[in-house]
């Protein structure tokens, strides 16, 4: 696994490559339509920065007094969120988008056009995931939204994904969808 410290850098994201493997170490931030939809109507959040990478899901924790701990951090499924996430690039810098599921032409060509990555984690394995959270740093807007929209600001440390969608306009669903479709031809003949 190649090792990724968040913040990423540029010339980090640019030496990823499809199908390459990843364990990501720093502070991932989770976002869910909840919060695409208070983006997309003017609002901020000032605590995303150049180079953070953002989780796209809804955190199942436990408040003990002021602290916070995660049971299950699982993967939403990312394609709803398509038409959305050039934005994050232009407005805050962000440098990567972790989730489940095919994001499509529009996203190709925006991690293509701002150095970013598109990864993806294990869908269903969502306790295991939450063994890599080291420290729940902050829930921001949870006056806004409930528990599980709310912004979940993570420290991880060996978070494990692999690169589906690369900085130089590479897709691993297209090079699947490619490979299938040509097995399939094969067959027919």
């Amino acid at each position: 696994m190649t090792p990724v410290e968040i913040p990423a850098s540029h010339a980090t994201v640019r030496e990823l490559h499809v199908g390459e493997q990843v364990a990501l170490k720093g502070t991932l931030f989770t976002l869910r339509p909840a919060v695409y939809d208070y983006l997309h109507s003017g609002g901020d959040l000032p605590f995303l920065t150049e180079g953070s990478i953002v989780y796209h899901a809804g955190p199942v924790g436990k408040k003990r007094g002021k602290k916070w701990t995660v049971q299950s951090v699982a993967p939403d499924h990312s394609s709803p969120l398509d038409p959305w996430v050039r934005e994050l690039f232009v407005r805050f810098g962000i440098r990567g988008i972790i989730g489940r599921g095919e994001l499509g032409k529009q996203t190709l060509d925006s991690c293509r056009q701002f150095g970013a990555c598109y990864f993806q984690t294990i869908a269903g394995a969502g306790p295991l995931l939450a063994t890599r959270v080291k420290e729940v740093r902050d829930v921001h807007m949870a006056d806004k939204f409930d528990n599980a929209d709310a912004v979940w600001e993570l420290e991880v440390e060996d978070f494990p994904a692999i690169v589906t969608i690369d900085s130089h306009g590479q897709s691993l669903h297209d090079m699947i969808r490619d490979v299938s479709t040509r097995r399939l031809i094969n067959l027919q003949l």
